[in-house]
């Protein structure tokens, strides 16, 4: 039996690390671009953004500020037994994307999506939002994504739409371009590299 105890500091120790930590490697990979890009403005865009990151994970403070909507999907096997169930998991998930957002870990960006009410824990209707994967046996396995709300609308892509007959040739393209007049426009994270 997982103890409810366990679960809240698992839970906030996911939180705290995919918040102020990214893997290494992706670390490992602006490292690599450094070494390979020729350009001197990129190279040091790409050593702040890496040295930002560290000392992100060294001060425990968020990588992004556009910490967003908080997600967990969990994949659970059949034998798993937590105390108080499946629901004390989500009542403890729900706790800790509060105590997270007000100390900080989390930024207050989640609102009511038809009243605009905003509760200051990134915690109501829907938030945050839980997905499940159920299999055989014992293993518990919890993933944290704070899914960004504001970069990742790729400056007006909603809004378009790809016929079938534009094929990937078309995906790619439209991509492309929403990107490129996201970066533009100072609508993504940088760097921004196309």
């Amino acid at each position: 039996m997982i103890s409810r105890k366990t679960v809240e500091s698992v839970l906030y120790d996911v939180i705290t690390r995919a918040s102020c930590s990214l893997p290494h490697d992706v670390e490992k990979s602006f490292e690599r671009a450094i070494q390979t890009e020729t350009s001197k403005i990129s190279q040091r865009a790409f050593g702040a953004t890496l040295e930002s990151l560290k000392k992100c994970r060294q001060g425990e403070v968020p990588a992004c500020p556009d910490t967003g909507w908080p997600l967990f999907f969990i994949t659970m096997g059949n034998e798993v037994q937590i105390e108080g169930g499946v629901s004390a998991l989500e009542e403890e998930a729900r706790a800790m994307v509060a105590k997270a957002t007000l100390e900080g870990t989390l930024r207050k960006t989640m609102k009511h999506p038809l009243t605009g009410e905003d509760p200051g824990t990134n915690v109501g209707m829907n938030m945050p939002c839980f997905s499940y994967q159920f299999i055989p046996g014992q293993s518990l396995q919890i993933t944290f994504v704070a899914k960004g709300g504001g970069s990742e609308c790729f400056g007006g892509s909603r809004l378009r739409i790809i016929a079938f007959a534009d094929g990937k040739v078309g995906i790619k393209k439209a991509v492309i371009d929403w990107y490129i007049a996201a970066a533009r426009a100072g609508a993504i994270c940088p760097p921004s590299v196309y």
